[in-house]
């Protein structure tokens, strides 16, 4: 019977049978809505192991129990509670990001049997690296003083959205440049010749609310840029007698490899002269 519902119900509080009615009253006509209690969004990393609670401390007279659910797009999972008051539990939770978004938090929210209620807390969205990432040179040589272009491209964006911030050596080749949703990002740049054997190297970092979440280096292959010969003569040389054996050094840098071939001008006549072995 209802009195003997309520009479069992003051004996567990330890009031008395009248204040408890009045509690009893009180507890039918307002169900318990829980605080969710969650870490910062800036912990919830793919891998990492986070802690949550629910409580009805502020809001339940009465000794108030949580079952809760993981839901995500693979379907419920059910939760063990690893710590319980009498208004709250606490849980551990495994952050996947194949949960998909959002996963939920959902829970029967259980007033001493008087006051059954569910409720659902959307969880934050899964933190998670960049993954496959590239350099993508584009097709074709690298000519010194051209303008070329490449891209760094992803298998899998990650998220939240990186910023992708390039460099050869130490030179910054431009102004940073937030991923597209396919996590890429496209690139032009002039090669020179002091780029050649040289890499491209692209920090891709992510950040959340203004904290670095995630930060990870990627280096093309070395770059092969052609460039022009420049030679470099002699500056003296020393003056030889008739029969003497005359020899100098012509250096030549250029890419690919240059060969030399020098003629001997005879002085005053134009037509006049040999090559030089």
């Amino acid at each position: 019977s209802t009195d003997s519902t309520l009479a069992h119900t003051c004996k567990q509080l330890g009031k008395r049978y009248s204040a408890c009615r009045l509690s009893v009253k009180a507890v039918e006509n307002v169900p318990s809505k829980p605080e969710f209690l969650l870490p910062p969004i800036t912990d919830w990393k793919d891998g990492h192991s986070v802690s949550v609670a629910v409580d009805s401390t502020t809001d339940s007279p009465v000794p108030t129990s949580h079952r809760c659910l993981l839901e995500t797009r693979d379907g419920n999972r059910s939760l063990n509670a690893t710590q319980v008051t009498n208004k709250s539990s606490k849980f551990e939770l495994d952050v996947d990001r194949h949960w998909g978004s959002p996963a939920s938090l959902v829970c029967l929210v259980n007033q001493s049997g008087l006051i059954q209620t569910w409720t659902r807390h959307r969880l934050p969205k899964v933190l998670y690296k960049a993954e496959g990432l590239a350099i993508r040179i584009s097709s074709g040589d690298l000519v010194s003083d051209e303008e070329a272009s490449f891209s760094v491209t992803a298998s899998d964006s990650g998220y939240p959205a990186a910023l992708h911030q390039c460099r050869i050596e130490s030179k910054s080749l431009g102004e940073d440049k937030t991923a597209e949703s396919d996590g890429s990002s496209h690139w032009r740049f002039t090669p020179q010749r002091g780029h050649n054997g040289e890499q491209i190297r692209c920090d891709v970092v992510q950040k959340l609310s203004g904290s670095l979440i995630f930060s990870q280096t990627v280096n093309s292959s070395n770059l092969e840029v052609k460039y022009k010969a420049t030679v470099t003569w002699p500056r003296n040389i020393a003056p030889k007698k008739e029969g003497e054996a005359l020899s100098f050094v012509v250096l030549a840098d250029g890419n690919p490899e240059p060969s030399s071939q020098c003629w001997l001008q005879l002085a005053g006549l134009a037509d006049a002269g040999f090559w030089l072995t």
